[in-house]
């Protein structure tokens, strides 16, 4: 079993970064500053930034489906 996680206020993915090296892998992350987000897409490649957090729970019902 894969373990997952879902960033929230990712910042510049410190704690993304510590969940992976205790071996989850980082699904999504949510971070609406544009440095931070330049540094989350450079760091996390193929992880998707859905930076508005009023957002997240219409992706998770999409993805449910």
């Amino acid at each position: 079993m894969e373990l997952t996680h879902m960033s929230l206020c990712s910042g510049i993915g410190g704690i993304d970064l510590a969940a992976e090296w205790a071996g989850f892998r980082t699904i999504a992350q949510c971070e609406t500053d544009e440095y931070a987000s330049k540094v989350l897409a450079k760091n996390f490649k193929g992880v998707p930034n859905l930076h508005d957090i009023r957002t997240v729970g219409k992706v998770l019902r999409f993805l449910r489906k």
